[in-house]
């Protein structure tokens, strides 16, 4: 990890501008709501990033297709939290205890073999490197994967 001072908001910011024309050619509508006030961390800008391209992989391969997919972050206080939602392609339950194990997959009996299972397991390290952590909920057909870092200050 290569750690520096910087503001995640330009980040989050940044990855949500550049999806929105990769999601549009996919069938996706990439609705965003990031706070505007800057979040400064020492944060790995790389690795970061890694965080929010393996969440945004896994909305791509699992939504359904031509619907809306939402980026928001909000600032409270010392913490951060990055959301990124979609409803879920076939609407099954997910076991949200388990999604960021290494080697899950959602549905093992896809014939879909894409992948390793490893990117959720991924973002989950990394964002633990930053102090933070992540986690995911399910309401309904709609999954929440919520990034939470933290700042010293």
């Amino acid at each position: 990890m290569n750690f520096e001072k910087g503001d995640a908001t330009s980040i989050v910011k940044q990855f949500g501008f550049e999806m929105q024309a990769i999601f549009a050619q996919k069938g996706f509508a990439l609705e965003c709501d990031i706070d505007n006030k800057p979040f400064e961390m020492q944060l790995d800008y790389e690795r970061l990033a890694r965080v929010l391209q393996n969440l945004f992989a896994n909305a791509a391969k699992y939504a359904e297709p031509n619907t809306a997919v939402t980026l928001s972050s909000k600032i409270s206080g010392s913490e951060m939290h990055i959301c990124l939602s979609n409803i879920i392609a076939d609407g099954t339950q997910v076991d949200t205890a388990s999604i960021f194990d290494r080697f899950y997959k959602q549905d093992r009996s896809r014939t879909d073999t894409s992948g390793a299972g490893l990117g959720l397991a991924i973002a989950k390290r990394i964002t633990e490197l930053h102090g933070g952590s992540i986690s995911a909920s399910q309401t309904g057909s709609t999954i929440t994967v919520t990034v939470t870092l933290r700042s010293e200050n």
